[in-house]
């Protein structure tokens, strides 16, 4: 059933080299799934694997397993697109004002 057998939490301190009490405070919170036997965790080797992966810098799609774009996916991702400028809330008040004033008469004396 197994194909690799379970970790204690010792181990998988030891694996990556941090203290037991980390491992066993990420399995109280759910973030490594383990199994307990009456007071001790066990980790199957596969989700420590998964656990590591998933919290691994660089790439995360490498993690999820995803594809890796092609150099021409790349190149057309990394084109320019056109800016639009986005005006703020005074710039804006003052087109209204200045529309306004072009509609009016000219009440100067």
């Amino acid at each position: 059933m197994l194909s690799k057998p379970l970790l204690t939490t010792h181990e998988v301190a030891e694996l990556l080299k941090i203290k037991e009490a980390t491992v066993r405070a990420w399995i109280r919170a759910g973030e490594l799934p383990a199994i307990q036997f009456h007071r001790e965790w066990r980790v199957a080797f596969k989700d420590l694997e998964h656990f590591v992966g998933v919290r691994r810098t660089g790439d995360p799609r490498e993690a999820r397993g995803e594809q890796h774009k092609s150099e021409t996916e790349l190149r057309s991702s990394n084109r320019k697109q056109p800016q639009t400028t986005r005006r703020g809330a005074s710039e804006q008040a003052a087109d209204k004002r200045n529309s306004r004033k072009k509609g009016r008469p000219n009440n100067s004396r």
